[in-house]
């Protein structure tokens, strides 16, 4: 760099920062106000009520761990935790995600690799170091959360969604809401699964190394052409705060501003290379956000639509979204002999509701992360870049997460968690109401019963359907085996004779086992002939 006077090319987080541009350090300044500057720069130094927050902000994320830990230990002896699951479809074997439990623990990676970060700030500022030393790891402390709310929303979608492979076979027809279509071929359902995750975590983590390889750079380029005396005077400056009285009146000379530029344009530059990886986190957590709108919104009206449609008395029918969701949290929850008048029962509601309450806090949560590092870009860059100084972005944004950490994430860890303790969310796909494929031994016995469901003896056969779903009401989570009696159509009556017993076994899924178990009053339940 030779002419302090050649024009200052524009900032680009495109192109590195150039010498020229830093405009801030210009002839007729002294060498104190050279000094100062290049100590905020280097150092950002933060306040001693900073480093306070930081280290009060860790109490919520040390209790929110201990939390999760101990609830899930207590679910771990109950049964086993599991991550992937391969089911089988007519298309071939998919591979999906526990919904819950894979968003827990992205939430939880996370909150340790923030705590991580927020203990080497402070450690970083009281020990007067370079606080850039540990700002090019940003934004890799999120990547455990963006990378588990996608896994986990993948294998929600893939498990709840009308027109996935796993669903009953046109079972979107009719539906009164548009559903994106989802991939059947299992080679490009598991490659979506694990592609997209590796690319966003190598992407993140080269610009991370970019980035420090960029941040020795600059530190060793300030050794060996700053002069010994100005490191000395930049390094007594960030520790004591206050300009050097003796040096107020010396002006700088054009080699020290060359030089000064040269540095502190390498500084900035590491900056540059941190606000290229915000941004990908940025996206990363709005694809999430839109994904959850797109999908996870008109699934979970889906299941809420077919909790309501259990209802004998169909009183939910003609109720929108919100009032359905509002019945099944007043009056949606039906009692032992309401279950048998055609009511949904109390575990279908539970997770009905359960699933609202998972896409709309993914749908809200997400932009807000997404939100804050377009605040550090738009806050730093150019403008706190051009004055040499964006310490004060910096303070703000940890104390934006810090505070995103103690309302969003603390409640979002221990309602996944609670919620996986109950036995109902140990099916195999966490999230699965409609999608998984059950067991139903039917027992047909020719005999005169009274039906419980009527209360009217009749003539007929008595079908016992017992349901073992995996993982989900099985005698090994504690629950019994979930036994409805219905009334057989004619076409499966035995011959005449003495009481006989058939034993059928057949495999439905969970929807179909819905319909057979809809009908209270005795009609025929014609359902029965597909199930084979």
């Amino acid at each position: 760099m030779g002419d302090m006077d050649v024009p200052s090319p524009s900032l680009s987080l495109l192109r590195a920062i150039s010498p020229y541009s830093m405009t801030f350090l210009h002839r007729g300044q002294t060498r104190a106000q050279v000094i100062d500057t290049l100590a905020k720069l280097i150092y950002v130094p933060e306040t001693d009520g900073h480093r306070v927050w930081l280290l009060i902000s860790q109490v919520e994320c040390v209790i929110a761990l201990l939390v999760s830990v101990y609830l899930l230990l207590r679910k771990k002896t109950y049964c086993t935790l599991w991550l992937v699951s391969k089911r089988e479809s007519a298309f071939g074997g998919l591979y999906v995600t526990n919904a819950v439990f894979t968003l827990v623990i992205g939430i939880g990676v996370y909150l340790l690799a923030w705590r991580a970060t927020a203990i080497t700030a402070t450690a970083f500022s009281i020990a007067r170091r370079s606080s850039i030393a540990w700002w090019w790891i940003i934004p890799a402390p999120w990547t455990p959360l963006v990378v588990g709310a996608y896994v986990s929303m993948h294998g929600f979608i893939l498990s709840s969604s009308p027109r996935s492979p796993l669903s009953p076979v046109n079972s979107a027809r009719n539906a009164e809401w548009f559903y994106l279509p989802v991939a059947k071929r299992p080679a490009v359902v598991n490659t979506t699964l694990v592609l997209a995750p590796v690319l966003y975590v190598m992407a993140t983590l080269v610009i991370c190394g970019f980035a420090a390889q960029q941040y020795h750079v600059a530190k060793h380029l300030a050794s060996d052409i700053l002069p010994i005396d100005i490191l000395d005077k930049i390094t007594y400056n960030s520790n004591s705060g206050h300009l050097d009285s003796s040096l107020t009146d010396v002006l700088a000379s054009d080699d020290l501003l060359c030089a000064s530029r040269r540095v502190a344009a390498a500084y900035l530059d590491v900056h540059r290379l941190v606000c290229i990886n915000l941004i990908l986190s940025s996206i990363g957590a709005f694809c999430i956000s839109m994904a959850a709108g797109l999908y996870g919104v008109p699934n979970s009206v889906y299941l809420v639509d077919h909790a309501c449609s259990l209802d004998a008395t169909s009183a939910a029918c003609t109720m929108n979204h919100v009032q359905k969701t509002m019945w099944l949290i007043s009056r949606g929850r039906s009692t032992h002999s309401d279950q048998a008048a055609g009511s949904p029962s109390a575990n279908t509601c539970k997770m009905t509701l359960f699933a609202q309450a998972y896409v709309w806090l993914i749908v809200i949560c997400a932009p807000l992360f997404g939100v804050v590092p377009i605040v550090i870009v738009a806050s730093s860059f150019p403008s706190e870049v051009q004055n040499g100084d964006f310490s004060p972005t910096l303070r703000v944004v940890i104390v934006m997460v810090s505070l995103i950490i103690l309302v969003g994430v603390g409640l979002y860890v221990f309602i996944c968690t609670v919620f996986t303790l109950d036995p109902l969310f140990r099916s195999a796909l966490g999230l699965n109401l409609l999608r998984t494929r059950i067991r139903i031994e039917v027992k047909i016995v020719e005999s005169a019963i009274e039906c419980v469901a009527t209360g009217h003896a009749s003539s007929s056969v008595e079908s016992t359907v017992k349901v073992h779903e995996p993982g989900l009401d099985t005698p090994s989570n504690g629950l019994g085996s979930v036994e409805r009696c219905l009334l057989a159509s004619n076409h499966l009556l035995l011959p005449s004779g003495d009481a006989q017993l058939s034993t059928t076994n057949a495999w439905s899924s969970s929807s179909t086992l819905v319909d057979l178990a809809r009908d209270p009053l005795g009609h025929p339940v014609h359902q029965l002939k597909n199930m084979h």
